[in-house]
């Protein structure tokens, strides 16, 4: 928590800042605003849900949690990854939004930045239905007269999630890559540039997360689920945070010129 609460802040100012400037600078609310408002929020139910499942008991063993908050923690688990999986989708759509309407691309290069988004972010949703789905309640010996029910993620689930998360990093390679090779023809002055460079290096910071996600996921097969998944709450939350604060920096220009 200590960690997640100051991330959904510096995401909510710069998500903030850029409905500022698109409403009240330019007057122009468009769907790539909708969709990081949507990501903000989705943000913000995650630290809530992550909270509540920390009161309940996540990041706790299985065994010292009683059995209605296990099944609670279980609850707010699947909206903590919910949410935080629209949290770095939803800004990718963003991205591609603006990219198209900034760079004017190609109709073949629009076309294929149009599927790799729209493919990651059906893949990300599917991750999440495998991962709910994939969970099964199986009851575990503690010891004389005591057993646990834990939550088991099938390995098909693991490998799926897995499988996403690549796609994720490889579609945020993808766009860092991109705009950074079309901004080496734009005409910018320094700040503008600097913003740019940021945004890019933020994307690129994307793609490690997601990258690092990959070989952390097995933990979802761990039989204590609530205790060694919590460290996966962390990874998602800074690749969220990296994903919506790139796609905010370059709607924050006119500021630049003020």
């Amino acid at each position: 928590i200590g960690s997640v609460i100051p991330l959904t802040v510096l995401t909510t100012i710069f998500g903030f800042a850029r409905i500022f400037v698109k409403t009240v600078v330019v007057h122009r609310f468009q769907i790539d605003d909708g969709l990081i408002v949507t990501s903000v929020l989705a943000t913000w139910v995650a630290t809530a849900a992550s909270i509540a499942a920390v009161y309940k008991g996540y990041g706790r063993l299985a065994s010292v949690i009683n059995e209605e908050d296990k099944m609670t923690v279980l609850r707010l688990s699947d909206a903590i990854f919910a949410c935080g999986i629209l949290s770095f989708a939803l800004p990718k759509l963003a991205i591609v939004f603006m990219m198209t309407r900034l760079i004017s691309p190609p109709k073949w290069h629009r076309i294929v930045l149009w599927s790799l988004a729209t493919f990651c972010l059906a893949g990300l949703m599917g991750n999440v239905l495998a991962l709910v789905s994939g969970c099964k309640i199986e009851e575990k010996s503690n010891g004389p007269n005591m057993v646990t029910n834990i939550c088991v993620v099938s390995s098909k689930a693991v490998y799926y999630a897995t499988s996403t998360s690549a796609i994720s990093g490889l579609t945020n390679l993808c766009l860092a890559t991109y705009a950074m090779l079309a901004m080496r023809k734009m005409r910018l002055n320094g700040n503008k540039r600097v913003a740019l460079t940021v945004a890019v290096g933020l994307g690129f910071v994307g793609t490690f997360m997601a990258i690092y996600k990959c070989t952390r996921l097995k933990i979802l097969s761990n039989p204590d689920f609530s205790y060694d998944a919590a460290e996966l709450v962390i990874w998602t939350y800074i690749e969220g945070s990296a994903t919506i604060i790139a796609a905010s920096i370059p709607a924050l220009q006119p500021l630049l010129d003020l």
